[in-house]
């Protein structure tokens, strides 16, 4: 299971709990199960064990924020009708050349992490076509 699948199953099994319904047989092994890893081995980390957190490369951890870094650089460039090339020349104004920043992406870079600079990355961020670009909206805050 990846980690933002772990945190949809994670936050049913809650919202089931807190309605006082049973967990179905298949949800009620997977958190048992990685509850009692925990109790038998101190130390483990819960993310890892519900699934919550990549154990291999490349995989989103369910508390990325780049799926809200994608959805903003796909918003500000479908407001302002801007390609991949284009959003390249403004990062290089706020990156090199210290000149005056594009106040939207100097915001994101400040609330999301860096933006890449790759053209073809651009593109595909552009496209939807990452990982994180298939990230549901709204992603559970696990503790």
């Amino acid at each position: 299971m990846k980690p933002l699948e772990a945190a949809a199953e994670l936050q049913s099994a809650c919202a089931l709990l807190m309605a006082g319904h049973p967990l179905p047989p298949a949800m009620r092994c997977w958190l048992v199960g990685a509850l009692r890893k925990r109790l038998g081995t101190p130390g483990t980390d819960l993310d890892r064990l519900l699934g919550l957190s990549s154990r291999a490369g490349g995989r989103l951890h369910v508390a990325s924020k780049l799926p809200t870094r994608d959805r903003a650089i796909r918003a500000l460039a479908g407001e302002q009708g801007l390609l991949a090339d284009r959003v390249t020349a403004l990062l290089d104004r706020l990156h090199k050349h210290r000149q005056q920043p594009d106040p939207e992406l100097a915001r994101i870079e400040r609330e999301c992490g860096r933006i890449p600079r790759s053209r073809a990355q651009l593109y595909r961020i552009l496209g939807g076509r990452t990982s994180a670009s298939q990230a549901p909206e709204s992603r559970m805050n696990v503790p």
